[in-house]
């Protein structure tokens, strides 16, 4: 059974939102489908889990800084962060297909660490440029069991997907 969890995701621009939408839907109908700018995205529900790939390295470092609390807030106690990040701190530019512009920064890893502290959950593993992973750099977190909510929105239960 899959827990319900949040998926963070980068899109770039308007066009593809909408197909990347319908296949999520396809895949997961009983899914909550939502498209909103992870900066400013203001949820009450809590998540056992939050799947943050190729998402977060594309905010500057400042918004990265700011949304690791947050993340803090959205997950349940005893949940789990699963999230790339840079190998290293720093800031690049980039292009991916079709020569469309992209901007990866990263914090250091123990900058993340103290920040995931700081949201009350604890740096459980890195792995940089994992080769079974595409090559990225990966982090996993924890959000621990006795954890007190900043808020007091309600947790949603666990439910399978079709």
């Amino acid at each position: 059974e899959i827990v319900i969890a949040l998926v963070l995701i980068f899109l770039l621009g308007g066009g593809p939102v909408p197909a990347m939408i319908a296949i999520a839907r396809r895949h997961a109908p009983s899914g909550d489908w939502r498209v909103g700018d992870m900066r400013t995205l203001d949820l009450a529900e809590r998540f056992d889990g939050i799947l943050a790939c190729d998402s977060v390295f594309h905010l500057a470092p400042l918004d990265q800084r700011a949304l690791i609390g947050r993340l803090g807030t959205w997950l349940a106690p005893g949940g789990a962060l699963l999230m790339t990040v840079g190998p290293e701190a720093g800031e690049a530019e980039g292009r991916i297909a079709r020569g469309v512009p992209v901007y990866p920064a990263s914090l250091s890893i123990a900058e993340y660490a103290r920040r995931l502290e700081a949201a009350r959950m604890r740096l459980a593993a890195f792995v940089a440029n994992d080769p079974d992973c595409a090559g990225h750099s990966v982090l996993l977190a924890r959000k621990a069991e006795g954890a007190t909510l900043r808020h007091d929105a309600p947790r949603l239960p666990a439910r399978g997907l079709r």
